[in-house]
């Protein structure tokens, strides 16, 4: 998997950053998951900062089309994101762990 940057944008007032990006060279529409940690390591950020708004496909594509947010720190984003936004952020994860018990 490989993600291009398209588009970045320093939001200074809201305290992130905002990108656009291409995910190449998959077979599947990535996991909001795997994008975050693939993210975290490009952008020198913290994987619990970041927020995925959206992940696009066109039929037939092997490229997505992401849209997301990086905040500067926890706080702010606790503070302006919906509380939708952030559990849907790791719910793959805690329905594996429910699972595995």
């Amino acid at each position: 998997m490989t993600i291009v940057i398209i588009e970045r944008k320093e939001n200074k007032l809201l305290k992130r950053k905002e990108l656009k990006a291409t995910v190449k060279d998959q077979t599947t529409t990535p996991s909001r998951v795997s994008i975050i940690q693939a993210l975290a390591k490009s952008e020198k950020a913290k994987p619990e900062c970041i927020i995925i708004k959206s992940i696009s496909t066109l039929y037939g594509s092997r490229a997505a089309t992401i849209e997301l947010f990086i905040y500067d720190s926890a706080e702010s984003l606790q503070r302006i994101e919906s509380i939708h936004k952030k559990s849907k952020k790791h719910a793959p994860e805690e329905k594996k762990k429910e699972g595995a018990e």
